[in-house]
């Protein structure tokens, strides 16, 4: 079994959610952090 892996991604605007929702689409079952300044969620 491999090791458990993180993927954190800087920024929650657009691109940053999209980059969440393709690495799921893509099978990435791992925990994905998205870290963002923005005042709403995205």
């Amino acid at each position: 079994m491999p090791s458990p892996q993180n993927f954190v991604i800087i920024g929650a605007s657009l691109a940053g959610s999209k980059a969440a929702e393709t690495l799921r689409s893509e099978g990435f079952d791992w925990r994905i952090i998205l870290l963002g300044e923005e005042p709403v969620r995205p």
